[in-house]
């Protein structure tokens, strides 16, 4: 750059005004922050369960369950998982022909229905999904495996009865259905929705892709 050059450009930022320059948004850091737990798959399968059931104190009902079986039906049509009543597990064991034990990260079940969820944060996808699969013993039509991930990714290229929802597509159905639940929430299961929201929505979570 020439002397010129670096003459101008001085010229120009002399000129121009603090105001003119967009400030930058801290956001405000959430409880998942603070608490180091915001890229921890463990702590979220543990969160999802709580809103997932829908006998639990957060009074959201169904609306996990019922945003999560709708994008369910628009990617798999064919595919009918039927559960009023079920129970939510997290770190199923499934285990190896070799003897050795892996961990389902959640189980939604009520016996002649399942959806086997594997929740994926930073790791790549290099989970048994078969394994997961088998240890569930209900018939093939009336299962569904699904990996929860933070980006898109080919689900069935890994395991053919598995499809993919990212965790963004669900926290966005839960936002279009709030609405139907929310003169019976508990105040306090909204604010920390509202903190676990905030994860997808305002962080746009700046990791790496690993897929």
């Amino acid at each position: 750059m020439t002397d010129t050059e670096i003459k101008k450009c001085q010229e120009w930022l002399d000129k121009l005004k603090l105001d003119d320059i967009p400030k930058h948004k801290e956001r405000k850091r959430t409880i998942m922050d603070i608490a180091g737990i915001d890229h921890l798959e463990t702590k979220w399968s543990l969160i999802y369960a709580y809103f997932f059931n829908p006998k639990e104190s957060h009074g959201l009902g169904s609306l996990f369950y019922d945003s999560f079986s709708e994008i369910l039906q628009h990617k798999n049509p064919n595919k009918k998982i039927q559960m009023n009543d079920f129970y939510v597990k997290t770190e199923v064991p499934a285990r190896e022909k070799d003897g050795s034990t892996k961990s389902i990260d959640i189980l939604l079940s009520n016996g002649e229905y399942a959806i086997i969820i594997e929740n994926k944060v930073r790791a790549s996808l290099y989970n048994p999904l078969q394994t997961y699969w088998d240890s569930v013993k209900i018939e093939d039509d009336k299962k569904c495996g699904v990996v929860l991930s933070l980006y898109e990714i080919n689900a069935s290229k890994y395991n053919s009865n598995y499809l993919n929802i990212t965790h963004e597509e669900l926290i966005k159905q839960v936002q279009n259905n709030l609405h139907k639940h929310y003169l019976t929430a508990d105040p306090k299961a909204l604010m920390f929705l509202q903190d676990f929201i905030k994860i997808f929505i305002i962080k746009r979570i700046p990791w790496k892709r690993i897929y």
